[in-house]
């Protein structure tokens, strides 16, 4: 155990780089966001009629994480200036939607280190989730229309960890996957690596969750999410069972238009 945390202490203070890029997975990526965030990660989904629509995603950060995640970027040496230290990169994120097709950002919003609100639209669901070659690869999220029916499903697994990792920090397998849970270690066990390595990490990742609202143009035929009433359900899931489930919890919400 000693090891591992030793592992976990130099991987963070020499390998993870905290200005949060986001690319063209923004819709998955808001759900994973959190992984490291370790507060409030929620995305609010309209979709239109003829398959357009808009999204907004709101990220707010635990300050202690904040300042862990400033300490460790200045000893590392990625913030010469803790205090002008920005851990969402505003113009990397502008660069991220200026290529991206069928995506217009229409608003960014951030203080730079604890909260970050970003509103977006597209042109079409259905290609969006096609035309992507990420979204064809994962199956994270699902659309698809018979008739006048269209089922929505979205997946929440381990996918999500290691998407993180790899799309957005860049790392291999091998550089992160000692810091997740591993095969049949115990949520006892884990938690105390990682209270080692941050303080107050067990309550945080406890407390942590991803919300996804999703708006429909239709009358609501079925969904096993939560009923916000005016055609929006709300998806919601907890770091901690996401991070030990040993299957794929998936949410499903089904409309006619």
């Amino acid at each position: 155990m000693l090891q591992i945390k030793r592992k976990v202490v130099s991987f963070l203070m020499g390998k993870i780089h905290f200005s949060i890029r986001f690319s063209l997975l923004l819709v998955v990526l808001a759900t994973v966001l959190f992984l490291l965030s370790s507060c409030l990660a929620r995305q609010t989904l309209n979709i239109a009629p003829n398959g357009s629509g808009t999204c907004t995603i709101t990220i707010s950060l635990n300050p202690e994480f904040v300042d862990y995640a400033l300490d460790l970027g200045e000893a590392a040496g990625y913030f010469p200036n803790r205090d002008t230290a920005a851990l969402f990169d505003q113009t990397e994120i502008r660069k991220s939607f200026a290529g991206l097709q069928d995506i217009s950002l229409n608003s960014l919003q951030s203080d730079g280190k604890k909260n970050i609100s970003i509103a977006f639209s597209f042109s079409n669901i259905q290609t969006l989730l096609t035309s992507h070659e990420f979204f064809r690869k994962t199956g994270l999220i699902r659309y698809s229309t018979t008739g006048n029916t269209t089922n929505i499903s979205v997946a929440f697994n381990n996918t999500l960890v290691h998407i993180f990792f790899e799309e957005i920090l860049g790392l291999s397998r091998e550089e992160y996957e000692y810091l997740l849970p591993q095969p049949g270690e115990s949520r006892a066990s884990w938690y105390e690596a990682l209270d080692f390595s941050m303080e107050n990490g067990r309550a945080i990742v406890q407390s942590s969750f991803v919300s996804v609202d999703v708006t429909v143009p239709g009358t609501i035929q079925s969904h096993n999410g939560a009923d916000q009433g005016k055609n929006c359900i709300r998806f919601s899931q907890s770091l901690e069972n996401i991070l030990f489930a040993k299957e794929s919890t998936t949410w499903n919400l089904v409309y006619r238009q």
